[in-house]
């Protein structure tokens, strides 16, 4: 599955999401965004993300975002079937 996560404008935004157990996901900035991303018990990024940088979830990865400013991401759900067997 492909999803888009974007914005053209705004204030800044707090998403929460949670990785499907059967499933990475591949998010592709396809802007520069400012970013703070956190999972539940730590921050894993925060700054400026440039355009063609990307981020990989893991199964059941629960993450917290925050964006600020326009944003355009591409998700890009790899089922773990597929990971497994192309190793």
């Amino acid at each position: 599955m492909v999803a888009a996560w974007a914005a053209a404008q705004g204030s800044e935004r707090t998403h929460h999401a949670v990785t499907p157990d059967d499933c990475h996901v591949v998010a592709l900035a396809l802007r520069p965004t400012r970013l703070s991303l956190w999972t539940p018990s730590r921050q894993l990024f925060e700054g400026s993300m440039p355009s063609g940088m990307i981020l990989v979830s893991r199964p059941g990865q629960q993450l917290r975002a925050s964006v600020a400013g326009p944003f355009d991401f591409l998700h890009i759900h790899v089922g773990n079937r597929l990971l497994s067997e192309e190793g």
